[in-house]
């Protein structure tokens, strides 16, 4: 009867192949994050799609800022009078040059 029990009953092993096998996964997703994390650039290249935003953002800005002074001043109307005194002039263009001072290789314009 014994033998017979044998025959039926899978050996057991144990789960230490369980556990290596798992945790050797687990060190590789690990490490890759850390190297994913680690050796990534601190600032977007100047290729990048974030700096491209950024210079894009900037020349929509300054043409906002040129637009809005081409009409400051030859409006009667109360709202674009109102909404014209939120848009910074000419004469106050800190936003222009601030977003491509960040972006490597192109300070100054905007």
């Amino acid at each position: 009867m014994a033998a017979e029990l044998d025959d039926v009953l899978p050996t057991h092993r144990g789960p230490a192949w369980y556990v290596l096998a798992l945790g050797g996964v687990a060190l590789v997703a690990l490490t890759a994050a850390a190297a994913i994390l680690l050796l990534r650039p601190a600032f977007p290249s100047d290729t990048s799609v974030d700096a491209g935003f950024a210079r894009d953002m900037s020349v929509h800005h300054a043409q906002a800022v040129e637009m809005a002074d081409s009409v400051r001043g030859r409006s009667d109307n109360l709202d674009v009078q109102l909404m014209l005194a939120q848009v910074p002039g000419a004469e106050q263009p800190p936003q222009t040059g601030y977003g491509a001072a960040g972006v490597t290789g192109h300070e100054g314009h905007g």
